[in-house]
């Protein structure tokens, strides 16, 4: 199995280059929840899901081509708080 940042800088691409559609949220979640460990099969906990959330927040914040983040590309990043909010309360008790 990749290792969670690996996970997370996928993730954070595909969010680059979808974010702007309605199921974004959907799809993120339903690649979190089809993730097992590989040497047991197990799947991972809500915590292991909420981790690797955290470094999907840390991918898009690091700064690209041209000195731009992600999440402050436009003028207001409300949208992007909105996504990542949506993803991890899906995984919050």
């Amino acid at each position: 199995m990749a290792t969670k940042k690996d996970l997370a800088e996928s993730y954070a691409s595909f969010i680059r280059r979808n974010a702007m559609t309605l199921n974004v949220v959907e799809e993120i979640c339903n690649k979190l929840d089809s993730l097992s460990y590989s040497d047991n099969g197990k799947k991972l906990s809500n915590e292991d899901k909420l981790e690797i959330i955290g470094y999907i927040e840390e991918a898009l914040n690091e700064r690209r081509t041209g000195g731009y983040r992600f999440s402050t590309e436009s003028e207001d990043s409300t949208a992007f708080i909105a996504l990542m909010k949506a993803i991890a309360d899906r995984y919050k008790k």
